[in-house]
């Protein structure tokens, strides 16, 4: 990681200008200095914002200490429980607790890549990739990546305190029992939710389990040590309809896997990835 004192220098004197002009993966003009310019990657750039977000972190985890508590033990016993304060102090503990959490969770899988959800299915929707349990996934799997995903998977289960906070309120869809009356427009809706990811959210299967038509949802609660993959449809075990087949997505490439898990704020912690999909610019790109 770099210097603190050398990454202030660098941010005080970038060319905002040129920088905006610039794509991913250039280099970007950070300082000019006795008319030497110095360069510097956007991964390296990244990394030394993040530095930066750490440094703010552990400020305000001071400020968190010294400040918030006293005023939102006032707020509270006054009764100002619906004030805007409280509700910001409130949403502002909730950030900095989501933060510290996620810079955990950078320490301990320093190997894994990090991405928002919504940038994930992004990818996993231009290569028509499946989401689901790693059970599901009928292809080979390189040594290499065996290994990754096996490395990860002890760090799941080691005696450290966020691991259970992964694949929160997860489960994987298996079956879907329908009746003969049914409320075909919802019904449909999730099948199509379906087509991409057999993977929901606890709280969504409850939603779609009231849908008129629906006498279960079988499912699987995820683990916090269970792996999730991103695969070519073909590749991948099929969520039926009261035996039929949920029709799986055409993939145009060979729709290579993506190994990851998700952790709270919704955010993809990948372990493992091979094939073409793995070289994607997209993965440096929306990388955080």
């Amino acid at each position: 990681m770099a210097d603190l004192n050398e990454v202030r220098r660098w941010l005080n004197g970038f060319d905002k200008e040129a920088v905006s002009k610039l794509l991913p993966g250039e280099a970007w003009p950070v300082f000019q200095e006795e008319k030497e310019v110095a360069h510097i990657s956007v991964q390296v750039f990244h990394a030394m914002i993040i530095a930066m977000c750490q440094e703010y972190a552990d400020k305000m985890e001071q400020t968190d200490i010294a400040i918030i508590p006293k005023e939102r033990k006032m707020l509270e016993e006054l009764n100002f429980k619906n004030s805007r304060n409280y509700l910001e102090l409130a949403e502002a503990k909730k950030r900095m607790v989501e933060i510290r959490r996620f810079f955990a969770f950078k320490k301990l899988f320093p190997n894994s890549m990090f991405m928002r959800l919504t940038d994930f299915s992004e990818l996993c929707r231009k290569y028509k990739l499946v989401c689901g349990h790693v059970s599901e996934y009928t292809g080979d799997i390189p040594m290499k990546c065996l290994e990754e995903i096996y490395e990860a998977t002890k760090v799941c289960k080691s005696d450290n305190l966020i691991s259970w906070t992964i694949n929160s309120g997860i489960s994987v869809v298996d079956k879907i029992t329908l009746s003969g009356s049914r409320d075909n427009m919802r019904i449909s809706e999730l099948e199509k939710r379906l087509k991409y990811s057999h993977i929901m959210q606890e709280d969504e299967i409850r939603s779609y389990n009231g849908i008129r038509g629906v006498i279960g949802i079988s499912s699987r609660k995820m683990e916090y040590y269970n792996m999730l993959i991103a695969a070519d449809g073909k590749l991948m075990k099929e969520v039926k309809f009261d035996e039929i087949p949920v029709q799986r997505p055409t993939s145009w490439v060979n729709g290579d896997p993506i190994v990851f898990q998700i952790i709270p704020g919704n955010i993809v912690m990948i372990h493992s990835k091979w094939g073409d999909e793995a070289e994607d610019p997209m993965f440096e790109k929306n990388a955080i």
